[in-house]
């Protein structure tokens, strides 16, 4: 079913609303009340576009998955492979760090899965850059990129839980040591 246009223009800007209040107030910010107040409609009328809150945040998942999806792909453009790989991965940082308010109300972890959006997306692109330290197709269970991932979601975690310990120098170290690592790590 195709919408009007017009129709497709308030999806679009309910879109705009609840990326605008989840990114600064976080995902308790994100209510159905507030982002029919933010576009100054009736709070019914968000269901006309979204069945509910949870297909709006899967929508938001999506935009966000694409979103990182094109920084990664500008991380490609560094030299080494290491270099690159210590983009992808502060790049992966950063968006995780902005957009952290979409995963929370994760309960059943599935979005600590490697193959949710923006898992699949880091590890595709890793793998990619992996590929170029063997000068061809990618093994066939190449685990490197999932490991790195892997490392990746502990150290968000870890920046998330203390902040104040683990700064911008333990962060490059971190990644300079694990890139290294995993570039050399037998598959």
């Amino acid at each position: 079913m195709t919408m009007r246009p017009e129709d497709e223009e308030m999806r679009r800007r309910y879109i705009e609303a609840a990326w605008r209040l989840g990114c600064s107030g976080g995902e308790g910010a994100l209510s159905i009340r507030a982002l029919a107040r933010d576009v100054g409609r009736a709070a019914g009328s968000v269901y006309l576009y979204f069945e509910d809150k949870g297909s709006l945040m899967n929508e938001l998942r999506r935009i966000g998955a694409a979103k990182l999806e094109a920084t990664l792909a500008a991380a490609s453009q560094s030299m080494s492979v290491e270099t690159r790989l210590a983009a992808l991965c502060q790049r992966y940082l950063a968006y995780m760090a902005e957009c952290a308010w979409l995963y929370v109300d994760d309960v059943e972890g599935a979005l600590l899965r490697p193959d949710a959006l923006h898992a699949a997306a880091f590890i595709e692109r890793a793998e990619h850059e992996l590929r170029m330290t063997r000068h061809g197709a990618p093994e066939e269970h190449d685990a490197r990129p999932r490991h790195l991932w892997l490392a990746l979601q502990g150290l968000a975690s870890a920046v998330a839980a203390a902040p104040e310990i683990y700064d911008r120098d333990f962060v490059g170290a971190h990644l300079r040591f694990v890139t290294r690592g995993v570039t050399v790590m037998e598959v």
